[in-house]
């Protein structure tokens, strides 16, 4: 999947556990999560309930596993994943969903970066090398700007509009 997903133009990151799919989902605020139901330490479940009522996260989570039963599928559903794809799967299926998905929040993951520095206009996060950095209003404005207009020479003028 990871390749599949590459290719189409999609950035991936993998956890090889819960508890490290758990630190990677805080550090990185992903646009996205295809979540394996089966993992050992904190299970896929679990962490989609965690995503959505610890942590109030409204990512779009697909689960994946070969688990069949209705009740499951339905428990997950409820407990807030938007997707449940069951083995074995197409991936060109799994692409399909994805991008079905983010058709409808993509405004939530929209993000410039440019040289470290990545910026979410939407929720007001600016982050370098992964570090989350705190600015003013005005700053935030100001960089924001600059990032939209990367190696161009703007006039006072220009950056005060």
């Amino acid at each position: 999947m990871r390749n599949r997903l590459e290719k189409e133009g999609f950035e991936v990151w993998e956890a090889q556990d819960g508890e490290e799919a758990l630190a990677k989902f805080k550090r990185d605020d992903p646009c996205f999560v295809i979540l394996e139901l089966e993992l050992s330490k904190i299970p896929g479940d679990v962490l989609c309930q965690t995503f959505r009522m610890e942590m109030k996260s409204e990512v779009p989570i697909m689960v994946i596993s070969a688990n069949t039963d209705e009740q499951q599928i339905v428990k997950v559903l409820k407990m807030g994943a938007d997707d449940y794809v069951t083995k074995p799967f197409s991936p060109d299926e799994v692409v399909a969903r994805v991008e079905a998905v983010l058709r409808r929040t993509a405004s939530r993951c929209a993000r410039i970066s440019y040289r470290g520095i990545t910026i979410r206009p939407i929720r007001g996060i600016v982050k370098y090398k992964g570090q989350e950095i705190s600015l003013t209003n005005h700053e935030f404005k100001l960089l924001y700007f600059l990032l939209r207009h990367p190696n161009q020479v703007l006039t006072r003028e220009q950056l005060l509009n």
